[in-house]
């Protein structure tokens, strides 16, 4: 167990070093772009719905919503990067005795390759654009949860292995022609299934393949010529 912890502590350490290096890169880098970008997002992702199966039972069409914050850095078009995803898991239908029922949550960590043009894709008007993104993303998923324990009085706190993970999106952003801030709404696809191991349900898997993210994109004003 306490392997398991440093492992976990050292993963989330060094993604978070690499966020915070990423989003100090964006603040010393100037206010106008010069052929490079960076920015962030804040935002939040609403699932299609969670297919949750176990031993002897399943749960179907569960609402589901989740949060996310990256960090990117990049040149006129490419730009790479780092993602975390939290979403929660509504086990409301299940007999569970010893888990609290609210309290388990997935967390997913990505490394980003995106397309994200410097210059508008499309122009609106005299002072509106989008710009098209699309990208793809690697990394890992573990579940957290609270478990009551027999011999301890309250509840301890749990976390899975870690395991691979991966992501595609595609999407549009909305803003000023020259300034990249602005809103943007992305399609998100997730083909893995999410396994949780040392869990009281046997056997659970949860999917939820598709969602529809919506953000606060956070970024530089392209210098006129």
């Amino acid at each position: 167990m306490n392997s398991i912890l440093m492992i976990h502590l050292n993963y989330k350490l060094l993604f978070t070093a690499a966020m915070i290096s990423l989003f100090a890169i964006g603040f010393i880098s100037p206010v106008y772009a010069q052929g490079r970008i960076w920015f962030t997002e804040l935002g939040v992702d609403i699932r299609q719905e969670q297919k949750i199966q176990y031993t002897g039972g399943e749960l179907q069409k569960s609402p589901a919503y989740g949060f996310l914050f990256n960090i990117h850095n990049g040149g006129k078009r490419m730009a790479i990067g780092f993602q975390v995803d939290y979403s929660s898991v509504n086990l409301e239908k299940t007999q569970l005795t010893t888990v609290p029922k609210k309290a388990v949550s997935l967390w997913e960590m990505y490394a980003v390759l995106r397309y994200y043009p410097l210059l508008p894709t499309l122009r609106l008007g005299k002072q509106g654009a989008i710009r098209f993104t699309a990208g793809g993303m690697i990394g890992g998923y573990d579940f957290y949860w609270k478990q009551t324990e027999a011999y301890m009085n309250g509840t301890t706190q749990k976390w899975s292995p870690l395991q691979f993970s991966s992501a595609l999106f595609a999407g549009i952003c909305f803003s000023s022609f020259r300034n990249t801030t602005g809103l943007s709404v992305k399609l998100n696809y997730k083909p893995q299934t999410y396994t949780l191991n040392g869990f009281e349900l046997a056997n659970f898997t949860l999917r939820q393949p598709y969602s529809l993210g919506a953000a606060l994109l956070i970024g530089p004003r392209i210098k006129s010529k």
